[in-house]
């Protein structure tokens, strides 16, 4: 089992989540991020590994606006169950930020 392939796969598993989010958005937009300021709006739990993730990608973040909301216990798929409970939301957003920060020089190598 190759580090290559493994590193493929944590790549593969990340586009699927906020960091690729920033990335099929830098590509559908289609030109230099770096002449272009973005506002990002998400909820004031996640912004902050929002941001980063943008930021990774390359986008210029003039504002952020933090949503606040209230638990309204309506139903959410079932791998965003954390949503439910604000502790173990913020201890998995700590934990996707230290993802994040971890797995940065491999996300800047692979978009070269």
């Amino acid at each position: 089992y190759s580090t290559k392939l493994f590193f493929e796969k944590v790549i593969f598993l990340l586009k699927q989540y906020t960091f690729g989010n920033a990335e099929y958005l830098k590509i559908f937009l289609q030109h230099d991020l770096a002449s272009t300021r973005f506002e990002l709006i998400c909820s004031e739990i996640h912004s902050f590994r929002a941001q980063l993730c943008f930021k990774i990608c390359g986008y210029k973040i003039q504002h952020v606006h933090r949503v606040g909301y209230k638990n309204s216990k309506q139903p959410v798929v079932q791998r965003l169950w954390y949503y439910h409970f604000p502790a173990w939301y913020i201890f998995y957003e700590l934990l996707a930020i230290l993802r994040e920060i971890l797995l940065f020089p491999f996300k800047s190598l692979r978009s070269k």
